[in-house]
């Protein structure tokens, strides 16, 4: 089994805390060693785990089991690595200027007041859902996320539309009634 894999192996783990590296010998005896002894002990022969995130590299004893995982292992840093250089190729710094030079300019303005009378309007209406009965809820959802028109509905209740009209129009009236008397018309 030949292992001409090099990963790279890093100094600290993705959430900045020191390293631990390990050798685990034909035997299966494990010894924590430095870094440098680590990479010393590399060689064309035994294959290398290493997880930046739970801050550990270990060169594995020669078993088809060992390659296996190391196996799994590179193919995971690899993709982990393209998906890194994706990201990054994405990524774009506000505090840098643009290729002109011109420092980069945000076009809208977020307006936190907007956002937040959006929020409470949202929240008092989740409030008057959960308080509607099912069926009037149902006949809200339908048309108003939905945008089911009368006809459809009244096929799916097997009803008239002009009942189904008439009931939109008193949960209607009930939902302005409750956005009234929360002070949000």
């Amino acid at each position: 089994m030949a292992n001409n894999y090099r990963p790279f192996i890093p100094s600290r783990a993705k959430d900045g805390g020191p390293m631990t590296y390990a050798i685990v010998a034909d035997d299966g005896t494990e010894t924590i060693v430095s870094k440098a002894d680590f990479i010393a002990s590399f060689d064309d022969l035994h294959p290398v785990y290493v997880n930046a995130e739970a801050g550990i590299a270990v060169r594995l004893p020669l078993t088809d089991q060992a390659e296996t995982i190391a196996d799994e292992n590179r193919r995971f840093v690899e993709a982990e690595a393209k998906h890194d250089q994706r990201w990054a190729a994405r990524t774009v710094e506000l505090d840098k200027a643009t290729a002109s030079g011109a420092p980069l300019e945000v076009a809208d303005k977020f307006d936190l007041a907007a956002f937040v009378e959006d929020a409470e309007l949202l929240a008092t209406l989740v409030d008057w859902l959960d308080q509607i009965t099912q069926s009037e809820r149902h006949l809200f959802v339908a048309q108003v996320l939905e945008g089911k028109t009368d006809r459809e509905l009244a096929g799916e209740l097997g009803i008239a539309h002009q009942n189904v009209n008439r009931r939109k129009q008193r949960v209607l009236e009930k939902l302005q009634d409750y956005l009234s008397s929360k002070g949000q018309i």
